[in-house]
């Protein structure tokens, strides 16, 4: 028996208890109330219905799963481009203050009065060094922070990045501080 022909029932049990004279329930209220719920054309849900909004459901998890799964691999590839981006900084201008380090070592030895024309070209790739392992260490604050459910780390993750573009920055002014030695030297 399905929900309509229920109530139909029901209603015809009422109005027969109420013909009979049988008052102890408020029969025109619930008469009412069952009239209302017929007039609302209640419809029977079907297995097959709760199955399709089963499979909606699930449909919607997975591809929430997905979503997050996607977001998830996004992030570590911008973790890891920001890692490797650090590491080749630091290498770029801690290979070039080594290179000029050793240049000035060979320049001490041999012509001694041209030392301080290339040690001010390195002082660019000292500080750019400085500035990358100090954007490392604000990475890793923020990244902390981040954890921690902190919106500071916001402003730390600019910072760093603002450090991580000015050592390349100090990169090319330390190549022209050595462009200008070199043409200095002759």
């Amino acid at each position: 028996m399905n929900t309509r022909k229920f109530i139909e029932n029901l209603i015809q049990q009422i109005e027969d208890l109420k013909a009979s004279g049988i008052r102890q329930i408020n029969s025109d209220g619930l008469l009412e109330y069952l009239n209302q719920v017929l007039d609302s054309q209640i419809e029977d849900v079907s297995e097959a219905d709760i199955e399709r909004h089963k499979a909606t459901l699930q449909l919607h998890i997975e591809s929430t799963k997905y979503e997050n799964t996607a977001n998830l691999e996004i992030y570590r590839s911008v973790i890891l481009s920001g890692q490797n981006a650090i590491r080749s900084s630091f290498l770029l201008n801690g290979g070039a203050s080594v290179a000029i380090l050793a240049f000035i070592g060979h320049l001490a030895a041999n012509m001694p009065q041209k030392v301080p024309i290339f040690s001010e070209a390195l002082i660019p790739f000292v500080l750019s060094v400085l500035m990358v392992s100090v954007t490392s260490g604000l990475t890793y604050l923020s990244q902390y922070l981040y954890n921690e459910g902190t919106k500071v780390y916001k402003l730390l993750n600019w910072v760093a990045v603002l450090f991580g573009f000015s050592t390349y920055g100090l990169f090319l002014w330390g190549m022209f501080r050595v462009y200008c030695a070199f043409q200095n030297f002759i």
